[in-house]
């Protein structure tokens, strides 16, 4: 491709995402805010932030849009032009991995998804990861596939960079993050990696140090509840559905959490955020990790059959073809005292095609196409199919696949309840492995 096909590839292709999502956002102006995102919303207008909320997330898709445009739709217009320039740089490199037929596909695939309409209008930390670990992989593939020493200082900076901010907005995000520095261990030569490496490790230094202690960043305390969403999600479901096969400490334990009548008209299985806002959690905190996870085990010894169903309940929207759709995203705004509201709505048209468009698709045999489990599954089974056992290089290749695998496994053990967001990286990443795994070898 020349310079002008590829300048017309990213332009049309940034400039249809932007128009796009724009349509969702007239559709549900100015944006959707849930109580994480008011709650950083008000540290952005304050000034004064905590950790609790990635800081660094807050202070890139916050403070920076408040401050240039004083709006709260700002804040939305500025992540759609991040992720508009993302998935033009995306869709570039696909058309150079593969061909434009493949790139337009693959375009469609993305943009087309309800799901990424509806969650781009939210300013999560989910989405900040998902579109800092999308530039990160699109950039590590470029890197692998080009191996040419031009420009890459540069490169090397950039993705140091941007490794470090990917890891910084998400506190499990090192599964993803850690994960492809690995992969990018063996595929490339060792001067270029170790300067990725080293890029990386001052970026993050730079930002948890001097830039958080400018902005006066106070440090968010460290909550056990966080660590432990399997065994709390385990321990209610035998709480609810096995009573009686509790001994007692077990009994002492969930007892001390909420109420008989509370787990029984609350809990749900696989979801301890219904019951999470309401109970009290010291406990949790006086077991640490390594209690909980003593008493997990104990409930899968006492309640074998409750304790799997909970089990499967929790991280099935992550390998499930059918139950992939749990956590859907919604818009909706918390109540705030800023008077960020939907009320009037900017376009009632824009809205009504948005909703009917979702409702059609996430109610079609489409529906899978925006299933998790699914793209893993298709990920897998590409990475394998074309996988030359005897050869080392087509295993480093495949090795690119492991980052999301280790991010989506991993974090389906510390999930509470049914978030699909925190897995929103997986629809972005999809076609690009995909695409990677059928070009040709260097």
């Amino acid at each position: 491709m020349t310079k002008k096909q590829k300048g017309i590839v990213f332009i049309s292709v940034a400039l249809i995402t932007f128009i796009v999502m724009l349509i969702w956002l007239l559709g549900y102006y100015p944006g959707s805010f849930s109580p994480d995102s008011i709650a950083q919303y008000t540290q952005a207008i304050s000034g004064k932030y905590d950790d609790w909320h990635p800081a660094w997330h807050t202070l890139v898709f916050f403070t920076f849009p408040l401050k240039v445009f004083k709006v709260p739709a700002s804040i939305i217009v500025m992540q759609i032009l991040y992720f508009a320039l993302i998935l033009g740089f995306l869709v570039l490199t696909i058309c150079e991995l593969s061909n434009v037929k493949i790139a337009v596909i693959s375009f469609a695939y993305i943009i087309l998804n309800p799901y990424v309409g509806y969650i781009m209008l939210y300013p999560w930390k989910d989405v900040g990861f998902g579109l800092a670990s999308l530039l990160v992989t699109v950039i590590s593939v470029r890197l692998i596939f080009k191996q040419s020493a031009k420009e890459k200082l540069w490169k090397c900076i950039l993705l140091g960079i941007v490794i470090a901010s990917a890891t910084i907005f998400r506190h499990n995000a090192i599964l993803y993050t850690g994960s492809l520095l690995i992969v990018l261990f063996f595929n490339l030569d060792k001067k270029t990696w170790i300067k990725i490496f080293i890029f990386t490790i001052a970026a993050f230094i730079i930002i948890k140090f001097p830039v958080y202690d400018f902005f006066e960043v106070s440090k968010a305390e460290k909550r056990i509840v966080e660590e432990t969403g399997l065994p709390l999600t385990v321990i209610g479901n035998v709480a609810k559905e096995t009573p009686e096969l509790m001994d007692e400490e077990l009994s002492k334990f969930v007892y001390s959490l909420a109420a008989p009548e509370q787990w029984q008209e609350s809990y749900q299985c696989g979801n301890f955020n219904n019951i999470k806002w309401i109970a009290n959690l010291s406990a949790v905190e006086e077991q640490g990790v390594a209690g909980m996870l003593r008493l997990m085990m104990k409930c899968f010894r006492l309640s074998p059959k409750a304790s799997i169903d909970a089990v499967i309940a929790l991280t099935d929207m992550v390998y499930g073809f059918e139950n992939g759709m749990e956590g859907n995203v919604s818009p909706g705004i918390a109540e705030n005292i800023y008077g960020i509201t939907y009320s009037p709505p900017q376009s009632e048209k824009c809205q009504a095609l948005v909703s009917s468009y979702a409702a059609f698709i996430n109610t079609s045999v489409f529906r899978y196409f925006r299933t998790y489990g699914i793209c893993l599954f298709v990920i897998l089974v590409t990475a394998l199919s074309k996988l030359k056992f005897n050869s080392w290089n087509s295993w480093k290749k495949a090795f690119m696949v492991i980052p999301i695998f280790v991010y989506d496994f991993g974090t389906m053990l510390l999930l509470t309840g049914p978030d699909s967001r925190f897995f929103f990286i997986t629809f972005l990443v999809t076609p690009l492995l995909i695409v990677w795994a059928f070009s040709k070898e260097n």
